[in-house]
């Protein structure tokens, strides 16, 4: 069986092959990262494996309803990883975006496989499950299980509802496909109750989140007659707001509601006077090339970066290169 030219049962047999795995995810993880994660952890114990899940950050709160079961291990200086047969990385295809974690996986000289959906950043793919066409991470570990008739219990069914749902901005963003809807009407069937998962993931806003988003969108700028609109989070708004950097990731997408707008961006000084740089493209306005430029990447129309440089230097940068692709 493939999907998209996937080989999903040629992936399923490596998994077979081995017994022992070690699951994790890009740092700062998100939705899809999690539940992909948690739905494979499970897919594995049940076919009679040992996994253990470890995280380079810890759990956002918003997403602990997809391990309620606390499986998940965060990653710190020191932190003895298990002997294990493979690695699975989900929801990436590069072993640096592991962050701190990177050189203790590295060091267990076992092979590493990917199951992701952005760009293909590999040089050769055909060991990994990589479906840059797939709308989340969560849909690849979907067909995978069903790919090997797997169970796929309400745990999992909650993982996987969450992975998809955060990843496609709630079924708007263009790779959701019907292929998306036909997965999550399974998962509902299994169980899941979405209003209750929307207000686990979407009902925790904070006044201070509130207040900063209020300041952040005071500041909104537009070029290229409104299609290039950015906004920027300066290290003290934030700080004295009392907003935590996990609150200002959902920011973008007030901006991708513009009438007209091709190209958005939010800029984030981070703590270490860095650059977080996320970006948008809309009507079919890629955006990857922009982050490659500035040694980045992700989807091509959803992409980020982020940039040793300063808040100001960095938006001139960018905004300079976003303006030559309109």
């Amino acid at each position: 069986m493939s999907y998209n030219g996937v080989p999903l049962k040629q992936f399923a047999q490596s998994l077979q092959d081995l017994s022992r795995f070690l699951i994790t995810t890009h740092i700062q993880p998100d939705g899809d990262g999690i539940g992909s994660a948690i739905a494979l952890y499970h897919h594995l114990t049940l076919a009679g494996k040992q996994a253990w899940v470890v995280s380079p950050s810890p759990t956002p709160e918003k997403f602990e309803v997809v391990d309620p079961g606390k499986v998940i291990q965060v990653y710190q200086p020191g932190f003895q990883l298990p002997n294990v047969d493979a690695v699975i990385i989900v929801d990436t295809n590069e072993v640096k975006m592991l962050g701190p974690m990177t050189p203790a996986v590295e060091s267990l000289k076992v092979p590493i496989l990917f199951v992701d959906h952005h760009v293909k950043e590999l040089q050769n793919t055909q060991d990994h499950l990589i479906d840059e066409f797939a709308g989340s991470s969560g849909e690849l570990i979907y067909r995978l299980i069903k790919s090997v008739n797997g169970e796929i219990n309400l745990d999992m069914a909650n993982a996987l509802y969450v992975a998809i749902l955060t990843d496609t901005g709630n079924f708007r963003y263009h790779r959701t496909s019907p292929s998306t809807h036909e997965t999550v009407a399974e998962l509902i069937r299994k169980g899941v109750k979405p209003e209750s998962i929307f207000q686990s993931v979407f009902g925790k806003d904070s006044i201070s989140k509130l207040k900063l988003l209020g300041e952040v969108l005071k500041g909104l700028q537009t070029d290229c007659e409104g299609k290039l609109v950015w906004v920027s989070i300066s290290k003290k708004a934030r700080q004295e707001s009392q907003a935590t950097l996990e609150d200002t990731e959902s920011f973008i997408g007030h901006l991708t509601l513009l009438r007209g707008v091709r190209i958005v961006a939010l800029f984030r000084e981070e703590d270490n006077g860095s650059t977080k740089l996320s970006l948008r493209g809309m009507n079919n306005q890629p955006v990857i090339e922009i982050a490659k430029k500035f040694g980045g990447g992700g989807h091509r129309f959803a992409a980020g970066a982020k940039i040793q440089k300063p808040l100001v230097e960095t938006i001139s940068l960018v905004l300079k290169e976003a303006a030559s692709k309109l």
